[in-house]
C-alpha cells in the first residue's frame, strides 16, 4: 500500500492499514523536521507556541478565474494540521441527507450509520474536550474531557433551542488537557498519529517525496505505481503498490489526478465522465464583533449549530463559533471580569451548495485554476445567520450591538472540498461509497475532496472517519485471496 500525505486523513489511513497488518509506505512532501515546533497548553489556554509561518494564501502555481480565492497549502509533515484550530464536530445524520430532495447530484452514497462506527477510534486519537452530549444537528461523540458551558449561557441556549438550534461546548482536539507537544499545534496529524505507529519493516515514511502522478496500466486496468520527486536529488523516483490512498489535501489531491494522464484517461486519472475538479465547495465565512450589555463567559468555546432545514434553505445552514482563546481570557483579567467579557466575536461558517461551475482545473502552464463564486444568495445567508444570532442574544437579555461585520474571501476557512466527490453515479462523482475511483478501484481518495456536499462543520473529523472506514475495507480485501490487485475497473 502507498499512502500519499500525512495530514489528518492520510494519517488516519496509515494508522488503520498498519494496525491491520498491511505493508504501508507513506509519501510525505515535507522533511522529517518540517512539523517541528512547540506547544505548551493548559486547559483552554496556549501558554507557549512556536510554529511554522502560515503559508502564502496565493501560491504562484494557482490562479483564480472566479472571485479572488485564497489557497492555504502546507507541504510539511501533518499538512495544515500545523495551523489547525482543532475543532472536531461530527457530521449529523441530516448532513448526509439534506440535499436529497434538491437534486440527485447532492445525494451521498452512504449515510451517518455507515460512518458512525468509525468516529470513536478517531475521537480517541484526538483526545477531545467537549460536552459529549447530543444537541440539534450535532451528535455528542466520544470525549476525553467533559466540558460544560457556563451558567450564563443557559438563557442563550434556551432561546437557541426555541429556534431549532443546538448550543454546546465546541469540541476541540486536546482542547481540555495539559499538553507539551513538539509541534505548532496541540494536534499535528504526523506527530500525534504517524509517529505513534510502532516501528516495523512493514511501515515506512519517505520524506521529501512529492507525488507527481499515478501511472495507469491500460493492459492491467489499474494503477501500478506512483511517481514522485525526491527533494534531496530533484530526481523522479517511483514506487509500486497494490493500491494507493490519496490524501494530499482537497486541491492537491485533485491536481495529482488531473496530472495523471494516460491514453485511457487523457483528462486525468479516472476522469472518463469529465467530473474531476467540479463541484468545488468551501465554507463562506462571516465574522461579527459584538458588544454586550453585560459580560458572558468566554471559556470553554461555544458552538451554535445550524437551524432546521426547511424547503428553500437546504444546504444553506450556518454554524456559529464563539471567538475564544488565550488573548480573550487575558483581556478579561484586565477588565476585572476573569473568564467573562462584554466584547465578543463569532465566526459564522455557512454551507455552499456544490455546483458544477465551481471547480478547479489546470490552466495553461500548469497552474491550478480555482473558480469559485459565493454570490448574493450566500452573502444573504450569512447576514440572516448574523441577525438570528443577535436576535437570540437579545432575547436572552444581553442587549447586543454590532461592532464589526465582514465576509471573508473564498478559501479563508481552509475547508475546500468536493472536487473528487463520492456519488453512486460516475455522472456526478469520481468515487464510490468506499472512496474508490469508479474507473480505477485500486485508488482511494480520502480527504475532504471526497465529500459529496459540504456541511457547515469543520471537515477534519469526518474526513478521518471516512478515511479509516475506506482503509479498513481495503485492508480486508487486500488480505483476501487475490484482493484488490485483481479487481478491475
Amino acid at each position: 500500500m502507498v499512502v500519499i500525505g500525512t495530514g489528518p486523513a492520510g494519517a488516519a489511513s496509515a494508522w488503520t492499514l498498519a494496525r491491520a497488518g498491511i505493508s504501508v509506505t507513506v509519501l510525505e512532501a515535507g522533511s522529517r523536521d518540517s512539523a517541528r515546533g512547540w506547544t505548551v497548553r493548559a486547559p483552554g489556554m496556549t501558554l507557549l507556541r512556536k510554529r511554522r509561518q502560515l503559508p502564502d494564501p496565493s501560491p504562484p502555481d494557482a490562479v483564480s478565474s472566479g472571485e479572488p480565492a485564497r489557497w492555504f497549502r502546507e507541504l510539511s509533515a501533518g499538512g495544515l494540521s500545523n495551523h489547525w484550530t482543532c475543532a472536531v464536530p461530527r457530521f449529523s445524520p441530516e448532513d448526509f441527507t439534506d440535499g436529497d430532495a434538491l437534486h440527485e447530484r447532492f445525494r451521498w452514497p452512504l449515510g451517518y450509520a455507515d460512518v458512525e462506527g468509525h468516529y470513536p477510534a478517531m475521537e480517541r486519537l484526538l483526545r477531545i474536550g467537549g460536552s459529549g452530549e447530543d444537541v440539534e444537528h450535532l451528535p455528542g461523540g466520544v470525549v476525553s474531557h467533559r466540558l460544560r458551558l457556563g451558567p450564563d449561557w443557559q438563557s442563550v441556549g434556551e432561546q437557541a433551542r426555541a429556534r431549532g438550534h443546538g448550543l454546546t461546548a465546541l469540541p476541540l482536539a486536546y482542547g481540555a488537557a495539559w499538553t507539551v507537544t513538539r509541534s505548532g499545534t496541540p494536534f499535528n496529524a504526523f506527530v500525534r498519529i504517524v509517529e505513534g505507529i510502532p516501528p516495523s519493516p512493514r511501515f515506512e515514511v519517505r520524506f521529501g517525496a512529492r507525488a507527481l502522478r499515478l501511472e495507469w496500466s491500460g493492459a492491467r486496468r489499474r494503477v501500478t505505481r506512483v511517481v514522485y520527486r525526491d527533494a534531496a536529488t530533484s530526481a523522479e523516483q517511483a514506487i509500486e503498490g497494490d493500491a494507493f490512498v490519496v490524501a494530499a489535501g482537497a486541491l492537491d489531491s485533485t491536481r495529482l489526478l488531473l496530472e495523471s494522464r494516460s491514453a485511457d484517461f487523457p483528462e486525468g486519472l479516472g476522469n472518463a465522465d469529465g467530473v474531476l475538479g467540479s463541484y468545488l465547495h468551501d465554507h463562506p465565512l462571516g465574522k461579527v464583533g459584538i458588544d454586550l450589555g453585560r459580560p458572558i463567559s468566554i471559556h470553554p468555546g461555544v458552538y451554535m449549530t445550524r437551524g432546521p432545514s426547511e424547503e428553500g434553505s437546504r444546504l444553506r445552514g450556518v454554524g456559529t463559533v464563539l471567538w475564544s482563546g488565550t488573548a480573550g481570557r487575558l483581556r478579561s483579567l484586565a477588565t476585572r471580569t476573569p473568564g467573562r467579557s462584554t466584547n465578543v466575536g463569532f465566526n459564522l461558517f455557512g454551507m455552499l451548495p456544490p455546483e458544477e461551475a465551481n471547480r478547479v482545473s489546470l490552466a495553461p502552464g500548469g497552474a491550478l485554476d480555482i473558480c469559485l463564486r459565493f454570490g448574493d444568495e450566500t452573502r444573504a445567508m450569512l447576514e440572516r445567520a448574523r441577525d438570528r444570532l443577535l436576535e437570540i442574544l437579545d432575547a436572552a437579555g444581553y442587549r447586543p450591538t454590532v461592532r464589526s461585520w465582514f465576509i471573508e474571501a473564498p478559501g479563508t476557512s481552509v475547508h475546500y472540498g468536493g472536487t473528487v466527490r463520492m456519488h453512486r453515479s460516475p455522472r456526478y462523482g469520481m468515487l464510490d461509497g468506499d472512496c474508490r475511483l469508479h474507473r480505477c478501484p485500486n485508488v482511494l481518495v480520502v480527504d475532504a475532496s471526497a465529500f459529496t456536499t459540504g456541511p457547515e462543520k469543520n471537515p477534519t473529523l469526518t474526513a478521518m472517519a471516512l478515511a479509516s472506514r475506506a482503509s479498513d475495507r481495503l485492508a480486508v480485501e487486500l488480505r483476501s485471496a487475490g484482493g484488490v490487485a485483481n479487481r478491475t475497473a
